[in-house]
């Protein structure tokens, strides 16, 4: 069972998300402000956490940012009554990996949840399946765990990225979206087909915005990231990764 921490200073939030989510064989632990979040995350390491933006003493984003300065894995989801694109762009450059607007609909709050814990646990599971002295390859013929695209590398089995042999820390979302680039280099890839490949094809994306998680990413593997030569964006169509650059 996953162990979910909630974060909302109201306590009939909680209530609603302890509910739902108990109700669908969860562990759900509760804090009030953003100080009794990093406490918790820090000591009991929850699998994934739901964070309101808007808190007393420390807030959501504050608490995002602290949370990824040591700890690039977990799945954070925040949650906030604005539905403003200015405070989606910041949850995503601090490093959340989804973004939802109150009130919420169960439902879809419940597929993202899951989406985000599937792609850690893939991730994980990865990460900790080979020996790194023993490691073997897929027995699929033809089949790499290793994905190269100039300087940069992805072990598709530790979940690692290293660039001029330097590990650049990743959240899952921004590594799952990587390796949507990387395992199609030079081929455009729209916004659906991003959504497709990352979150799934069921995945209700409304929210998403596809263009903070490439801002984000780029300002990991860019020299310039207001200036891409590697991410490129190809107005109209999408994004590719430019394999003919010496990342």
């Amino acid at each position: 069972m996953h162990t979910v921490l909630i974060a909302d200073d109201q306590p009939n939030i909680r209530t609603i998300l302890q509910t739902m989510l108990e109700r669908n064989n969860y562990i759900c632990l509760e804090a009030r402000d953003g100080q009794e979040a990093l406490d918790i995350s820090e000591s009991i390491h929850p699998d994934l956490i739901i964070l309101d933006v808007m808190m007393p003493h420390i807030d959501g984003f504050d608490v995002c940012t602290r949370i990824r300065r040591v700890d690039q894995s977990i799945p954070i989801l925040l949650l906030s009554a604005k539905d403003d694109i200015t405070d989606k762009r910041i949850g995503y450059q601090l490093g959340a990996d989804d973004y939802m607007t109150k009130p919420f609909n169960e439902e879809e709050l419940l597929l993202r949840i899951g989406a985000l814990l599937r792609r850690t646990t893939r991730a994980l599971h990865a990460d900790h399946s080979e020996d790194p002295g023993n490691l073997q390859t897929d027995a699929s013929p033809g089949a790499s765990t290793i994905l190269r695209v100039g300087n940069l590398t992805i072990d598709l089995l530790r979940h690692k990225v290293t660039m001029r042999d330097q590990t650049i820390s990743l959240t899952p979302t921004e590594f799952n979206l990587l390796t949507a680039f990387a395992s199609n280099p030079d081929i455009v890839l729209t916004k659906e087909e991003l959504i497709e490949r990352v979150w799934g094809e069921n995945y209700l994306g409304d929210a998403i915005s596809i263009p903070a998680h490439i801002r984000h990413l780029r300002s990991k593997i860019e020299e310039n990231p207001s200036l891409p030569t590697y991410l490129e964006t190809i107005w109209g169509f999408g994004y590719r990764l430019n394999s003919q650059k010496n990342l």
